[in-house]
């Protein structure tokens, strides 16, 4: 399914972005994969979330426009929370997930027994 942008949806979209659509939240979808807007730090000063709710993979195979560095600047200025949903701990934890979490306020994981791994092994 596509958006009108021919941009492929996935469970993300419809298990993140229409709940909270509809829940009565403003929400805002930039597409890491093909992003109509060239400017991340602009779309986000004129939006001015109180969240910015991420699904980062650090794979540019997968999503070659993520904001990392801007994500880094706003999560660092307190101005904004910044939340990473890690999807893929069981084969990317070692290799990525440890590694990054700390540049989000919040991180999740749906592994449980990958909790206690952010808690020890995180850096």
């Amino acid at each position: 399914m596509t958006n009108g942008r021919d941009v492929w949806l996935d469970g993300a979209h419809w298990n993140l972005y229409t709940p909270l659509k509809d829940l009565g939240h403003e929400v805002y979808f930039y597409d890491t994969v093909a992003p109509q807007e060239s400017n991340f730090s602009q779309l986000v000063d004129s939006f001015k979330p109180d969240l910015i709710f991420c699904c980062l993979t650090n794979d540019k195979k997968i999503a070659p426009h993520e904001p990392w560095e801007e994500l880094i600047k706003y999560n660092d200025s307190g101005l904004v929370k910044t939340f990473n949903w890690f999807c893929d701990d069981t084969w990317r934890f070692e290799t990525f997930s440890k590694h990054t979490c700390h540049f989000f306020t919040v991180c999740s994981t749906p592994e449980v027994a990958y909790i206690e791994k952010f808690k020890t092994e995180a850096n």
